[in-house]
């Protein structure tokens, strides 16, 4: 194979990789939304969640954005996958 061609094929493979990387992550955003808010819609007490957050060991950024999307999602009374779009359509627009 030419190496022009091949380091073109490289080149591209990168983009590709990383656009993957971030539906991944921008599908976990999502999937965690949704599991909040279910359990909002569930019954589930902000303050429990919250508690079992302590129990994880996060980092404190990672503690205030935990505690700000609880916060958001019991403040309101959007649904679960109206929700996780939003999350998800976010994060893709993000550069």
């Amino acid at each position: 194979m030419n190496r022009v061609v091949f380091l073109a094929m490289l080149a591209l493979a990168v983009p590709a990789s990383a656009a993957d990387s971030k539906l991944a992550t921008c599908n976990s955003v999502a999937r965690l939304v949704r599991t909040v808010a279910e359990k909002r819609d569930a019954g589930v007490p902000a303050a429990r969640l919250r508690a079992d957050l302590a129990n994880l060991k996060l980092t404190d950024a990672e503690n205030e954005n935990a505690d700000a999307l609880i916060t958001i999602v019991y403040g309101g009374r959007v649904s679960p996958d109206d929700l996780a779009f939003t999350a998800f359509d976010s994060c893709w627009g993000k550069k």
